[in-house]
């Protein structure tokens, strides 16, 4: 709790008659004030340049520069109370005072007025020792918050957070718990506490675990040997126990009772909230890590099983591609064009696992492409004799040119191997995107949501590795892809969230 100096040093500004007045006064009624006494303004300034001071008393009416404006010449240097205990009242000077900064206005009166003044300027200095207490406070906890933030572990965290609590909020006693499984366990404590005044407890377990479900902060004034706090030990009297975000608790004790107050409540929650944030994340920047080491492995094997691909399958195939040749000088026949067919089945399988595999490898570069002659060349390079394609799009759009490709002729060859080869494919415009749609048999309803799969396939010829490559290029550009039924019974890809650009 914030409290008031000792001893108050009161400056009184007035007449000498009424300065040793009010000093016999306040000091024979009041052993905690002293006073010093100036006669004029400049007096005034001269006491303040030389001694400190925790409050002025002046009169209204001084020779060469009134109470007020010594007010406002005060408040340019000094952050001290200042009260106007003078004979001279009206609204003027009242309105004044209040536009000087005065701090207090009191009238000189023949009853009780020295009491008053003593009350009244305990008053002040206390609110302005409390006010600077606390800019003090939150200076230091600025402070210890940047020393938190860049902590590189929990317990650094919460050993930070024990540290500034003892030392900034004078918690002499005062522990940190975080949350592991279900457990609160104790990570960090005072100095002032001993080796056993904290304890593992569970989630559901005296006011920590209360603390740590409802997510409320909690004074108890008095630890009754009955209640819920259940404490570490019967000598501690009184207790608080802050939330420390979804992580865990802080809490202080005293062996007194009402040692904490709505004050303390605030400061601890300032504290313990930079405390969260930096838990979070490390736990963020931890899981990050450790998707990152995964995803490198996963990088490692992906290049291993593209080298493979590359060279271990593409160089029987280039000897199977050779002997082909060499049959068909000997005699042409049905049957090599079926070998031929495969062979060529098997290069564009490598062809779209090596796109797969090397797909991150490629960084995304994005501009205006002209759609119409993008989807004409591709078309061209996956068109079969007797398929054909309507297109009827005259747009420009924001995306990388060459994994657009890869979506078109991906689409373009699904709708050829499974609609046959005198497939008519469509490609057209939607308000915020692109369509491609075929007539062949479709897709059924029930199989929308794992056409995208790697392992997913309804041809003949096995695995589909296409309209995944057609999902990574979406997924690239930030669209969505959605399934269909075409307006002739064929599957209809729908391609959205797409920016049109500005040619």
């Amino acid at each position: 709790m914030i409290g008031t100096a000792e001893t108050i040093r009161v400056l009184h500004v007035d007449e000498p008659e009424a300065t040793d007045l009010t000093a016999t006064a306040l000091e024979g009624g009041n052993e905690h004030i002293t006073v010093r006494s100036a006669t004029d303004a400049q007096g005034a300034l001269d006491v303040l340049e030389n001694h400190d001071i925790d409050c002025i008393v002046s009169e209204a009416d001084l020779p060469e520069m009134s109470g007020v404006k010594l007010c406002e010449r005060i408040r340019e240097e000094y952050d001290i109370p200042f009260i106007l205990f003078t004979d001279a009242g009206s609204e003027a000077v009242a309105g004044d005072a209040v536009t000087a900064g005065v701090t207090d206005y009191i009238r000189k009166e023949a009853t009780e007025q020295y009491r008053r003044l003593a009350g009244r300027i305990d008053t002040a200095v206390e609110e302005a020792t409390g006010r600077r207490k606390r800019e003090e406070i939150l200076e230091e906890l600025h402070t210890a918050a940047a020393d938190i933030q860049v902590c590189e572990t929990a317990a650094a965290a919460a050993e930070r957070t024990v540290e500034a609590a003892e030392t900034v909020l004078e918690f002499r006693l005062c522990t940190v718990f975080l949350h592991t499984d279900g457990w609160l366990e104790p990570v960090a404590m005072s100095s002032g506490a001993p080796p056993d005044g904290a304890r593992r407890m569970s989630v559901d377990q005296g006011l920590a675990g209360k603390t740590f479900q409802s997510d409320e902060s909690t004074i108890v004034d008095e630890i009754q040997p009955d209640d819920e706090t259940d404490p570490a030990k019967s000598s501690f009297r009184s207790g608080m126990s802050i939330p420390i975000g979804d992580v865990g608790v802080f809490q202080a004790v005293s062996t007194d009772v009402n040692a904490f107050d709505e004050s303390d409540v605030r400061f601890a929650e300032l504290l313990v909230a930079h405390t969260a944030h930096t838990i979070d994340r490390i736990a963020f920047e931890t899981e990050l890590r450790e998707s990152r080491a995964t995803l490198q492995k996963q990088n490692e094997r992906l290049e291993r099983f593209a080298g493979i691909v590359s060279h271990d399958l593409r160089t029987p195939l280039s000897v199977a591609s050779g002997h082909l040749a060499l049959a068909r000088e000997q005699g042409d026949s049905e049957h090599l064009d079926t070998v031929a067919g495969a062979l060529d089945r098997m290069e564009a399988l490598i062809t779209d696992l090596l796109t797969l595999a090397r797909e991150g490898d490629t960084a995304i570069s994005i501009g205006p492409v002209d759609v119409a002659p993008v989807v004409e060349n591709c078309w061209e390079n996956v068109r079969t004799k007797d398929a054909t394609i309507g297109a009827d799009i005259d747009r420009a759009i924001r995306a990388d040119e060459a994994r657009l490709r890869q979506l078109f002729e991906n689409l373009f060859r699904n709708a050829v191997e499974h609609g046959g080869a005198d497939v008519t494919v469509t490609v057209g415009e939607l308000d915020d995107g692109f369509y491609v749609a075929d007539d062949g048999p479709g897709i059924p309803p029930g199989e929308h949501g794992s056409v995208f799969e790697t392992d997913h396939s309804t041809a003949e010829q096995g695995v589909g590795l296409g309209l995944s490559i057609v999902k990574r290029v979406v997924d690239a550009h930030g669209w969505d892809v959605s399934v269909t039924e075409s307006t002739d019974g064929g599957a209809r890809f729908e391609i959205t969230g797409v920016v049109v650009a500005e040619v």
